[in-house]
Order: C-alpha cells, then sequence, then structure tokens
C-alpha cells in the first residue's frame, strides 16, 4: 500500500513537468517556423523591394511551407506599416491549436524580436 502511495506522489509531481516540457518543445517548433519567415522575408524584399503580406509568396521560392503541423496554426504576415517605425514592416504569427494553452501566440517581426501572449507562459 505505502508503495502505491509513493508511486501516485511520484506521478503528480512528474506529470505537470512532463506536460511543460512537452509544451515548451512546441513552442520551439514554432519560432523556428517563425525563424523561416523572417528568412523568407527577408530573402523576398531584397528581389520585390517590400515584404509580402500571403505565405503563399513565400513557398516554394523562398521557404518550406510552415503551415503543416497539428500545434500552430500560421496566419499570413501582416504587412501594415507602422508610421513612428521608418521602412517597411511585417510581423508573422503562430497561434497555438488545442492542448494546454489553446490560443497563445508566438510572434516574430521584422527586426526578429519575439513575443508572446498569453496563454503561453514561456518567453524566447
Amino acid at each position: 500500500m505505502i508503495v502505491i502511495v509513493i508511486i501516485g506522489v511520484l506521478a503528480a509531481l512528474a506529470i505537470p513537468r512532463f506536460i511543460k516540457t512537452a509544451e515548451r518543445v512546441k513552442g520551439d517548433e514554432a519560432v523556428t517556423k517563425l525563424r523561416l519567415i523572417f528568412t523568407g522575408e527577408g530573402m523576398f524584399r531584397v528581389d520585390n523591394n517590400s515584404y509580402t503580406g500571403d505565405l503563399d509568396d513565400l513557398t516554394p521560392d523562398y521557404i518550406v511551407d510552415p503551415r503543416g503541423g497539428p500545434y500552430w496554426t500560421y496566419g499570413d504576415p501582416d504587412t501594415t506599416d507602422d508610421p513612428l517605425d521608418p521602412g517597411p514592416d511585417f510581423t508573422a504569427t503562430a497561434t497555438r491549436s488545442g492542448g494546454v494553452y489553446s490560443g497563445g501566440t508566438i510572434t516574430i517581426d521584422e527586426d526578429e524580436n519575439i513575443t508572446t501572449d498569453d496563454p503561453w507562459p514561456f518567453t524566447y
């Protein structure tokens, strides 16, 4: 009986840590794909003197399509210019689909700044 209690306590400590680690790895996947979009946007800008607001413009000539995968959805980059920031702008966002942190977002901008939004608890 004591063995069962000990196993239960160990499981109660280990399972939340495992879930958090698994979510962190899924976040790393999103950051990797956002950096891929960042690189593709940079190459597109060199060729066209502007960023694109359509991921289809980046694939397959500049990058591999990042939209596959069950954990994140990737929208088309936002290329709305910020009047306070000279030069062209873009942001690309990955949104967590399902899981413990469903709805959390990770965003990259034209300066390769990575930001996160609730409920995503990790920073990069």
